[in-house]
């Protein structure tokens, strides 16, 4: 995209874009489609511990929702960066970052009244989940 923009390429940088938008979306529906089929076989490379795999998998599959808006995201981030708009992806990165700050310490750390969720994976993936989308 920055290559065709540079060079003031406008039919080709459309072109670009719609191919990484069609290939971040194909490539988050093929994760999604294997995290939901076989989650614990794809932790399992991670873990070897049955424990640990067995108290993510309900994690790993609700988290790879997420990758789809976050894939389209970086994408459309990465096409504001070359039309010379870098604030508004490093604006939108930085309120990300605040939402799971604040997030992690609602729901993780239990605070403000939160302590009925606190301490546990849904907590994590919640505020993960929000920071992301």
């Amino acid at each position: 995209m920055a290559q065709f923009t540079g060079a003031d390429n406008e039919r080709e940088a459309w072109c670009s874009l719609n191919v990484s938008l069609i290939c971040g979306a194909l490539l988050s529906a093929l994760f999604l489609l294997a995290v939901g089929g076989f989650p614990e076989q794809i932790l399992g490379l991670c873990s070897d511990d049955g424990r640990i795999v067995q108290a993510d998998t309900a994690y790993f599959q609700i988290v790879a929702f997420a990758y789809l808006p976050m894939a389209l995201s970086t994408v459309l981030s990465a096409w504001l960066r070359c039309k010379d708009h870098a604030a508004i992806p490093f604006l939108a990165s930085l309120g990300a970052v605040a939402a799971n700050t604040g997030l992690n310490s609602l729901l993780i750390f239990g605070k403000l009244g939160f302590v009925w969720i606190a301490n546990s994976i849904c907590g994590c993936w919640v505020c993960w989940c929000k920071a992301r989308i």
